[in-house]
């Protein structure tokens, strides 16, 4: 499993700018769990915020992509020593795009959702496994 740091924050910045921190890093911890199940795609094909430009030029931006480094960084240290918020989440969507489709159709796999905070605009889900 290899996590980049780099790429990582590209997509907490692009899937997540102007969400709380906490948000940023549960973004974070589905592309841990995502390499961890090692059965998905590279990030920067399966994610549209990876393909956002980023003006670090630009000092709000560059504050936000800091922002997302920062929950990047710490979702690995989290990963590390066995702290997942997300509970094995491996898909999120936007509360609003999510409340007029099926899940199971867009990601199209059977997932479940994870319990998520109110105040977060995506909703987190991961994989269901079947039963053997």
């Amino acid at each position: 499993m290899t996590y980049d740091i780099g790429k990582a924050a590209l997509v907490v910045m692009g899937e997540a700018e102007g969400q709380s921190f906490e948000e940023k890093k549960w973004i974070a911890h589905v592309i841990l769990n995502r390499l961890k199940h090692g059965k998905f795609r590279p990030i920067e094909k399966d994610f549209i915020g990876y393909r956002r430009a980023i003006d670090i030029d630009e000092e709000l931006e560059r504050e936000a992509m800091t922002d997302a480094v920062n929950a990047a960084v710490l979702a690995f240290y989290e990963h590390l020593v066995g702290i997942d918020p997300t509970k094995g989440a491996t898909f999120f969507a936007t509360k609003k795009y999510i409340k007029e489709k099926d899940p199971n159709e867009i990601f199209g796999v059977k997932v479940e959702p994870v319990p998520t905070p109110n105040y977060f605009a995506h909703q987190f889900y991961r994989l269901v496994t079947p039963s053997k």
